[in-house]
């Protein structure tokens, strides 16, 4: 199997993420829907993916997909809004309601 330029860097970004977050390939894979094999592929570069497995990853991992397919990192003007929506995205739906009602009240307590 030939690994291609794009796939060894963008695996590179996804596995140092990942080992930054401490969390195992079982674990994201099971969070991204997808095999731990899998995301072993896409992290030493022999893999590519659809759409869908960057968006689950990028949610599974709490980055953005520019910086996951491009590696540009938010700067400090407004993307911890993106940020922050990426964080709040990956929860589930039902769950989601009792997230912003915690950011509420740590909004309150900031002021």
């Amino acid at each position: 199997m030939q690994k291609k330029e794009l796939n060894v860097a963008v695996g590179g970004r996804i596995r140092k993420v990942r080992e930054h977050q401490h969390y195992t390939r079982e674990q994201i894979a099971e969070r991204a829907d997808i095999s731990a094999q899998f995301l072993a592929d896409i992290e030493n570069g022999y893999k590519s993916m659809t759409a869908a497995t960057i968006i689950n990853l990028s949610k599974a991992l709490h980055i953005s997909t520019d910086y996951m397919l491009l590696g540009v990192k938010p700067n400090d003007n407004g993307n911890a809004i993106d940020e922050l929506n990426s964080i709040l995205s990956a929860i589930p739906k039902n769950k989601q309601v009792y997230a912003m009602e915690l950011v509420r009240v740590l909004m309150k307590a900031i002021d």
